[in-house]
């Protein structure tokens, strides 16, 4: 899984590497584990709504398992930077990266779109 968190990275600062701030790696950072907590709130929030459990998060523990995710995300792409996956992702194929583009903004996409089915979701269900 930890090489298709590497292309959704890479594909990020991409995209992030056209505007004025010379060092995107820092906001791409937030954004990988914003998108792996959304996940892995969705995949417990889908779990809590199936089997009908009463389990409440609050505010505190949610910003504190992001800060969890930012920071060892963190260090890992401090090692493993934008720099050193272009040079990894260099020879690839036309195909084969326009492929892991799409992948990875459907990725982005599904993730919002699935936390907000959930939301909608749990709304009803109350």
């Amino acid at each position: 899984m930890q090489p298709f968190f590497d292309n959704v990275y890479y594909r990020v600062c991409k995209k992030y590497k056209g505007t004025k701030d010379d060092s995107p790696e820092g906001a791409e950072v937030v954004v990988l584990s914003l998108m792996q907590c959304l996940n892995i709130f969705f995949i417990g929030g889908l779990f809590v709504q199936v089997f009908h459990l009463n389990v409440t998060l609050n505010k505190f523990t949610v910003v504190a398992f992001l800060i969890l995710i930012i920071i060892l995300n963190g260090i890992r792409y401090d090692k493993l930077n934008y720099d050193v996956l272009s040079e990894r992702l260099k020879g690839e194929e036309q195909a084969v990266a326009s492929m892991k583009a799409n992948l990875a903004t459907i990725y982005i996409f599904a993730t919002i779109l699935s936390v907000i089915f959930l939301l909608i979701l749990r709304a009803s269900a109350r």
